[in-house]
C-alpha cells in the first residue's frame, strides 16, 4: 500500500488534454510509473479507447488495445500500472454507482476527472476497498505534482 501519489506535470495535461478532446463522451486509459517506498509516481499516460454502448455515461475499456498495455511491463524503466483514469463529462470527480461495480478494484489507484468546468478540470483520485456490510467503498487520495522522482525506490 502506498501514502503519497506524486503525478508529473506533463501527464497531468495529458489526460486533461484527451478527456476534452473525447467530449462529449467518457475517456479511460492507464497511468503508469514506479513506486518508491510508500509513494508512487505517476510517470505515463496510456489513452485507452472507450467502446462502452453508451460513451457519454460509461466507460468500457477496448479489449484490443487493453489487452496489450495490461501485459506489458517496460523494464528498462520498471514501469508498473499504478492507475486508471476516467473522465465525467457531465458528473462530479466521486465514483458513481457504476463505477463502484466494475472489476477495476484491484489497482492501486482510480482516477477521475470532472469536466463539468472546462476551465478548471477537477481531477481526484481514489482508492477502492471492499466492505462486507456496504460493497465497495471509496477513500480519497491525495496527490501532487512533481517533476522530480523520490530518491529512494523499491521494487513492488
Amino acid at each position: 500500500m502506498f501514502d503519497k501519489i506524486l503525478i508529473t506535470p506533463a501527464v497531468r495535461s495529458s489526460m486533461v488534454d484527451h478527456c476534452l478532446q473525447t467530449l462529449p463522451h467518457e475517456a479511460c486509459g492507464f497511468l503508469f510509473g514506479a513506486a518508491y517506498g510508500n509513494t508512487i509516481m505517476v510517470k505515463r499516460f496510456a489513452p485507452v479507447p472507450n467502446v462502452a454502448k453508451e460513451p457519454a455515461v460509461r466507460f468500457e475499456m477496448d479489449p484490443a488495445s487493453l489487452i496489450p498495455l495490461a501485459s506489458r511491463r517496460n523494464d528498462n524503466n520498471n514501469e508498473i500500472i499504478v492507475g486508471i483514469i476516467h473522465s465525467h463529462p457531465l458528473a462530479p470527480a466521486i465514483p458513481s454507482n457504476e463505477d463502484l461495480l466494475t472489476a477495476w478494484h484491484q489497482m492501486p489507484s482510480h482516477w477521475i476527472l470532472s469536466l463539468l468546468d472546462l476551465e478548471k478540470p477537477d481531477l481526484q483520485a481514489y482508492r477502492y476497498v471492499a466492505d462486507k456490510s456496504a460493497g465497495t467503498r471509496f477513500i480519497p487520495l491525495e496527490w501532487e505534482l512533481a517533476d522530480n522522482e523520490p530518491q529512494q525506490k523499491n521494487n513492488p
